[in-house]
């Protein structure tokens, strides 16, 4: 079970950050249908105030994304849950520079790396940050081995 969750791992911090992008692609759906009507060109909200909201919702999104794809390897892990959300912290970070540079997406990529570090941070000092996840053991239902 546990080479399972292993190779899991990578599969649900990439779900994670699909969540993320969905969920931010929703809320940015939402506010440009508050977009007034004769302010949309060619299916595109040109209010003076939309490019603030848009950065903002953008930056929203890629932060959660860093704190869902930390919190999935967290979880998931089945041990050594504080290195493995240091872990994908780092490689959130690489990955989130990469995507800036080939974009010039830097306040995104800030959000993301900020969030992911914080949540990092919390994870590896909470209780759970070293323990096996068996909700038996855990439990206190497993006994000598079994």
């Amino acid at each position: 079970m546990k080479v399972i969750r292993w190779v899991l791992m990578p599969v649900a911090c990439i779900a994670a950050w699909h969540v993320a992008f969905f969920i931010g692609l929703l809320i940015l759906s939402g506010a440009e249908s508050l977009c007034p009507a004769d302010q949309m060109e060619s299916g595109m909200c040109m209010a003076p105030w939309w490019n603030s909201v848009e950065k903002a919702i953008v930056c929203f999104g890629t932060g959660l994304a860093g704190v869902l794809v930390v919190v999935a390897g967290f979880f998931v892990a089945p041990a050594a849950r504080g290195v493995v959300a240091w872990l994908a912290l780092g490689i959130g970070s690489i990955v989130a520079l990469w995507m800036a540079a080939a974009g010039s997406a830097w306040a995104e990529a800030v959000s993301a790396i900020a969030a992911g570090l914080l949540t990092a941070w919390l994870l590896s000092r909470s209780r759970y940050a070293g323990m096996p996840h068996y909700c038996g053991e855990a439990a206190g239902l497993m006994k000598n081995g079994s």
